[in-house]
């Protein structure tokens, strides 16, 4: 990472050679070069020997140890009747990508052109897509990206729609956007390229009808393909430090990697044949992770191709299995070995579809996941083992399930490391004295929870937690009040509707649910065979 500054008040004040300097003299190791407000005496664009002094520029900038991390382009161009390329302010665009190619400036931020009238019944979108297609010939020429700011609106009446999509390409396309995972997914990330796995998460996201604003407009991102992640448990028959040493690959088969992605609803289709190579998955310890196109896979189709020890092994369903956009499909299996032959018998103790959810602030493969568990109250130690995850390096954590006060302080004292706790569909079940000898409740968060007063200790890494929908659950708690107020009722018949009774019945209701859909789960595997 580099740390930026914009050449703009410097720039103006002292030139640019100067404001280069003080930069540098600053901290900064890059320049962000403003070219809409120049010194005069500068006038990058204008000057006759605008390309030796690009040049001289440069080497002076590399002589001082400072860089160019990116360029915002002059904001001169007017919004005419009709699009027309022969106004000296286009111009003045050509020669600033020209410019910056010289100076190895890898992007440039170019405005799009906003309405100074509302008389004007151009339509702006088509203009400004006329505009930067008619820049992509000089961007190709001088070795330039353009970056977009401040796409402004139409007027201050006319709503628009916001879209955004990740990794960066330029689609032919809007409505079939052609894109492929990567084969090798393993592959790290390097020289400030993109890792295999990274490469193939495509994200997507969409915020409509959005009135004309001075605020930030959020644009969430949500996961458009599908994971597949198979997590080997070390089960019975291996001597200590056997199973670390013992060697497990595992690909994925028979998958379409290419993909048409309509970029107006993030909607994703497999597109062409099935792969004759299988898929190399992102491992990390006894986990690995597959980006796949949301597909569904005929029965009795090899989904994984498990090795260990050498030995190959096939895993294949009875009945179709289909990847669902933005949902990890999760697989544990657990290996065996026989101490009479050596072999190894695998078998799939779980198997869940669960929410691919992971931290909004970074876009990492797997550092910012969650973990996800279930839990029966006071045992969320075993559930994160049984989940075979270190409970001393987790950073993210989703419970489900119930846990009580006793998980609580298991994660304050033990799991140094967490950061982040989703606690949205766990329920919190009441356990004895907590340790400042008050007695713990159903649905309520200890005291000491995260923090032990008479130690002075606690966790110090938690910064996010994500809580139950609190407004509803005020509302509940209110009920009986405003039972007893609007129907003018005793106080102990408002309180045949009280809060806790109702969240009872809500989580009953919610769990039955569940339990009918479990069932309802066709879990009919063929199998692991050996090849």
């Amino acid at each position: 990472m580099r740390l930026s500054m914009e050449t703009l008040n410097l720039g103006l004040s002292y030139g640019i050679r100067e404001a280069l300097r003080m930069m540098k003299e600053a901290g900064f190791d890059a320049a962000d070069l403003t070219l809409d407000k120049i010194n005069p005496d500068d006038d990058l664009l204008h000057r006759p020997d605008m390309r030796e002094f690009a040049q001289s520029l440069k080497e002076y900038a590399a002589e001082i140890g400072i860089g160019f991390a990116q360029a915002h382009a002059p904001f001169k161009v007017v919004y005419g009747d009709a699009f027309d390329t022969s106004c000296p302010a286009y111009d003045d665009i050509v020669r600033a990508l020209e410019l910056c190619g010289i100076l190895g400036i890898p992007q440039v931020v170019v405005h799009a052109i906003k309405t100074p009238r509302e008389d004007i019944t151009v339509d702006y979108k088509e203009y400004n897509r006329r505009y930067y297609l008619s820049l992509l010939p000089y961007c190709e020429k001088f070795g330039i990206k353009i970056a977009v700011e401040n796409l402004f609106w139409k007027d201050k009446h006319t709503h628009i729609d916001v879209y955004g999509y990740y990794p960066f390409a330029n689609p032919e396309s809007i409505d079939d956007y052609q894109f492929e995972v990567q084969k090798d997914q393993s592959k790290a990330s390097e020289d400030g390229e993109m890792g295999g796995y990274e490469a193939s998460d495509f994200l997507w996201g969409k915020v409509g009808d959005v009135a004309p604003t001075t605020n930030v407009i959020r644009l969430p991102l949500s996961h458009r393909m599908s994971n597949a992640r198979v997590t080997l448990i070390q089960g019975s028959g291996f001597a200590e430090g056997e199973w670390a040493n013992t060697e497990k690959i595992v690909l994925a088969p028979n998958l379409v990697r290419k993909a048409s992605i309509n970029l107006a609803n993030g909607e994703v289709k497999p597109a062409g044949s099935v792969e004759s190579t299988a898929t190399i998955p992102s491992r990390v310890g006894d986990e690995w992770r597959t980006i796949v196109v949301p597909q569904t896979l005929k029965p009795s189709t090899t989904l994984f191709s498990i090795t260990i020890g050498g030995v190959p092994y096939k895993f294949a369903k009875n009945e179709a299995l289909t990847y669902v956009a933005g949902k990890m499909m999760n697989f544990g299996i657990k290996v065996d070995k026989k101490a009479a032959s050596g072999q190894y018998k695998l078998t799939l103790v779980s198997e869940s579809i669960t929410p691919w959810e992971n931290d909004l602030v970074s876009h990492d493969a797997t550092a910012k996941e969650y973990v996800i568990v279930n839990s029966t109250a006071g045992h969320l130690k075993d559930a994160i083992t049984a989940a075979n995850k270190d409970y001393t390096k987790v950073r993210n954590l989703k419970i489900t399930g119930n846990i009580n006060a006793k998980d609580f302080y298991f994660m304050r004292d033990s799991m140094s490391r967490l950061s982040a706790l989703n606690l949205k569909e766990v329920r919190i079940k009441g356990w004895g004295m907590n340790e400042e000898y008050e007695e713990n409740m159903d649905d309520q968060i200890p005291n000491s929870a995260f923090y032990f007063i008479q130690t002075v200790g606690g966790s110090n890494s938690l910064n996010r937690i994500v809580l139950p929908g609190a407004i509803f659950l005020a509302f509940i708690a209110l009920i009986p009040t405003l039972v007893q107020l609007i129907f003018d009722l005793p106080a102990s018949v408002a309180m045949l509707f009280g809060g806790t009774s109702l969240i009872i019945v809500v989580g009953v209701v919610l769990e039955t649910i569940k339990q009918i859909e479990s069932q309802m789960l066709v879990r009919n595997y063929k199998g692991f065979l050996n090849d």
